[in-house]
């Protein structure tokens, strides 16, 4: 085992190498999700909707 600053620095690194690569995962998925949502509704409009009104033909003038 060979022990001084070299040894020190090796270890941090590697360290350092272990929770990044840990994190990199996490991270890409928020990136992900970030951009799946922004891209799904940047821009939202009908396309060719249809809207019913569902209730008594009275009912509507009774809230005038």
């Amino acid at each position: 085992m060979s022990s001084g600053p070299s040894a020190a620095a090796d270890s941090t690194a590697a360290a350092l190498r272990h929770v990044l690569s840990h994190l990199v995962t996490p991270l890409l998925m928020c990136i992900g999700m970030g951009l799946a949502y922004l891209g799904a509704f940047h821009a939202p409009e009908p396309h060719d909707l249809r809207v019913d009104v569902v209730g008594r033909s009275g009912s509507w003038w009774a809230w005038q």
